[in-house]
């Protein structure tokens, strides 16, 4: 199977379309691994990457083989929110749960990812209408995170898929080529981020408030964060003069440098962390996103 994604627009009235559509549950875990309940129900349906292949160059990017198997028992239930048990899944695909379970470290993460799917089988390929909506646990039902992507997909072949590829022609600007299991990960991920800077500006908030009630002494209007986590470089990127994407460069990101956040800033939903050397706490290198453009992380959290 061959699939990109192009990220298309929301309703400006804040609305969520594709209302009574099918609508997957999907468990985050890793690129190489979708686990999902078809519809909301039923058994758990687990879906395994065995290989990958651009063909020689003569695709875009790469094709992925997929196997799927349905388990049983594999999806407990905490409150009003479902979420898969790690061990049980492990042992019904015969795999360590470390490596089913990669973004979480053998664990699943506390955040399940919604997927509302209107397909449309076109000559060549398949279209759908994707609307991602991720809920973190313990957040009321209210998503985190809401995309919507048009997602086109080619399957059979390497060479059948080489051959519809030609008849489908370039793919468009901005498409995201990857499965449905890297873009849950991908949209998991960033709705973790900005969850966790909010959290972080309540926290402010609320701090700034406490101060005001017990002194009368007047804060500063800006109050910056200072949090002390640190970050390995995975993925080479631009480094920034200010936590935008038109601000001057000043450097490049090095694959396996480790960096200090010395503050975060959320602009247009991707988050921008202000970072220096750990071995050179005070010296500043600029601002750099902690995904790239296409979702993907470009820094691992130590």
């Amino acid at each position: 199977e061959f699939r990109y994604f192009v990220q298309t627009t929301l309703p400006d009235d804040g609305s969520l379309p594709l209302e009574g559509k099918r609508e997957d549950i999907y468990f985050p875990a890793s690129e190489a691994a979708g686990l999902k309940l078809r519809n909301g129900k039923g058994k758990l349906e687990v879906k395994l990457r065995t290989r990958c292949s651009d063909f020689g160059g003569s695709l875009p990017g790469p094709a992925e083989y997929w196997v799927k198997q349905l388990c049983s028992g594999c999806v407990s239930k905490a409150g009003e929110d479902k979420q898969v048990d790690a061990q049980s899944c492990a042992h019904a695909v015969g795999k360590p749960a470390e490596e089913l379970f990669v973004v979480g470290r053998g664990h699943p993460l506390n955040v399940r990812v919604l997927c509302r799917k209107n397909r449309k089988q076109m000559h060549h390929s398949e279209e759908v209408d994707c609307l991602f909506m991720a809920f973190i646990d313990g957040q009321s039902g209210r998503p985190a995170l809401v995309e919507r992507y048009q997602s086109v997909s080619i399957e059979g072949s390497l060479e059948s898929i080489q051959s519809d590829m030609e008849h489908v022609g370039l793919l468009p600007p901005g498409a995201i080529m990857a499965g449905y299991p890297a873009m849950v990960n991908s949209i998991a991920q960033r709705a973790l981020d900005l969850c966790q800077a909010e959290c972080i500006e309540l926290g402010i908030a609320q701090r700034t408030l406490d101060l005001r009630q017990e002194s009368p002494v007047v804060l500063e209007p800006e109050v910056h964060v200072q949090p002390s986590r640190q970050y390995q470089v995975i993925k080479t990127g631009d480094i920034r003069s200010a936590p935008n994407s038109d601000a001057s460069k000043t450097g490049r990101l090095e694959i396996g440098l480790r960096v200090r956040c010395m503050e975060e800033h959320v602009s247009a939903g991707r988050v921008w962390l202000r970072i220096c050397k750990i071995s050179d706490a005070g010296e500043c290198l600029g601002w750099t996103a902690l995904t790239k453009k296409n979702g993907k992380r470009k820094l691992s959290l130590l």
